[in-house]
């Protein structure tokens, strides 16, 4: 016991003479790296990445970076509004599907489409169609063009059909 404790007062003395001061100095300058305004290319680079590879899209490559961002912020805010719309419909989904329907899919649309301000609307296409999430994307779009097609279209073929089935017999 004695060795361990005697091995832990030279461990810290150790550590006090040598290091107390390049710690402080290498904790300051670590802290300091955080909140310091850096300029240079690299940091930049890295910053902006998705930036300059938005600005190389061939479809928007003028929109400025404020821009995009905003363009970004109101495609969520919708989406986030279209999903909040019908969630008021869940109570009624038997009733109102066909509203529900259409809201969370023009939801599922405005955030999908909102990353294509941030990407580029050609890099963002790329990039869902690209060999690891076409399984994703396809099956992600086409329950999205089932859920319109079903809601907007055989519902109402299938009221049509009722009504003249109905007019029929009477």
């Amino acid at each position: 016991m004695a060795d361990l404790n005697q091995s832990l007062k030279d461990y810290l003395s150790r550590s006090q003479k040598s290091g107390l001061n390049g710690d402080s100095e290498s904790k300051s300058s670590y802290l300091s790296g955080w909140f310091q305004n850096d300029t240079s290319s690299e940091a930049n680079e890295v910053a902006n990445g998705w930036f300059s590879d938005a600005q190389k899209d061939p479809l928007l490559p003028s929109l400025t970076k404020k821009q995009r961002i905003l363009g970004f912020v109101m495609c969520i805010l919708m989406g986030t509004f279209c999903f909040s719309l019908a969630s008021l419909y869940i109570p009624m989904l038997i009733l109102k599907a066909r509203k529900f329907a259409m809201l969370y899919t023009l939801g599922s649309l405005f955030v999908i489409s909102s990353f294509a301000f941030l990407w580029g609307p050609y890099h963002h296409v790329k990039h869902l169609f690209s060999l690891s999430r076409l399984p994703f994307t396809t099956v992600y779009f086409g329950t999205m063009f089932a859920t319109i097609y079903f809601s907007m279209w055989v519902s109402t073929l299938a009221e049509l059909w009722i009504e003249v089935h109905r007019c029929s017999f009477s």
